[in-house]
């Protein structure tokens, strides 16, 4: 029985595989690694994923009522040793580096924030 098992897998194994189309030809990606595209898009203020990303970083909200969820955006989590901090703790940080609804406006974040003691990257 293991035996017949062991060679369907190898034979599965040399198969090979078909093509994987994407899951949305449309995605956008604004900026390379460790930077959150959020910040230059004009759906920002309305967006449920950034204020999840901003409930995760502890920061203000850009709106109270966020209305819209992206189908399918791409989060990277940082998990950082920081060793310079006060009890060398972990830190995380989230960073939105591709999605499906991304509309350009540089500098949005900044112009919904002006008076922000920090600006997100």
């Amino acid at each position: 029985m293991l035996a017949l098992l062991a060679s369907q897998l190898c034979v599965g194994a040399l198969l090979p595989l078909a093509p994987t189309p994407p899951l949305h030809a449309a995605r956008r990606v604004a900026c390379g690694a460790a930077c959150c595209i959020c910040i230059n898009c004009a759906r920002v203020d309305r967006c449920l994923t950034y204020r999840w990303v901003e409930q995760m970083h502890e920061q203000p909200h850009v709106a109270q009522s966020p209305d819209f969820q992206p189908a399918d955006p791409q989060i990277q989590v940082f998990i950082r040793d920081e060793a310079a901090a006060a009890e060398g703790a972990l830190t995380v940080e989230y960073d939105v580096f591709a999605c499906d609804a991304f509309v350009e406006d540089h500098g949005r974040w900044l112009r919904l924030m002006p008076d922000a003691d920090f600006i997100p990257t």
